[in-house]
């Protein structure tokens, strides 16, 4: 058997990352990307009692709420999220109308501000035992820089329920997307 040398490399593999080449501007902002990620954020859930009858005159009752931090986000986009499951339970004149709102207090305003109120209207022209699912999306792009928090709640304005009618909503769930209204895909 004749011997075999094994030939050894005289030269070393080359590497191709940090060769002192200059970023492109798409590699920069791509870099600029992952430092300000789009992100999503789960909102807290309460299960307070529901009232047979609520006036919008009355304090609202609070659903979920969630808070999102918008620092170092160039003009931040929000998409909200509220889903849930109504049960309605209607006798008599057989109908239930709720109303949802959204509100969104933030850390540089000192007021409340509706973004949006959704109305749920049941009406049946028999004894109905319904349960049904609700959803609810709205985009809140904020036109400003500023270092803030804002906070986004869902509450309860109004309810109306015929004679020994009742509801209960279960199941409730806020999540929101953040991300910079800035990015551009290209």
């Amino acid at each position: 058997m004749a011997n075999v040398k094994k030939r050894e490399s005289t030269s070393k593999p080359q590497l191709y990352i940090n060769q002192g080449h200059k970023k492109s501007s798409s590699a920069k902002r791509l870099e600029y990307n992952k430092r300000v990620v789009p992100f999503v954020k789960c909102g807290k859930v309460f299960n307070p009692v529901l009232p047979l009858q609520l006036s919008k005159e009355d304090p609202p009752v609070v659903l979920t709420q969630l808070t999102i931090n918008t620092e170092k986000i160039s003009k931040p986009c929000i998409l909200i999220n509220f889903s849930c499951f109504i049960t309605s339970i209607l006798k008599e004149e057989r109908f239930n109308d709720l109303v949802f709102r959204l509100v969104r207090m933030c850390t540089d305003h000192s007021n409340t501000e509706v973004l949006q109120e959704w109305p749920f209207r049941r009406a049946f022209v028999n004894n109905t035992n319904i349960k049904e699912p609700l959803v609810f999306n709205f985009c809140d792009c904020l036109n400003t820089d500023n270092d803030r928090c804002c906070t986004y709640t869902i509450e309860l304005i109004k309810a109306k329920l015929s004679d020994n009618s009742s509801y209960n909503i279960t199941q409730k769930s806020m999540t929101a997307q953040v991300f910079s209204s800035s990015d551009k895909l290209t």
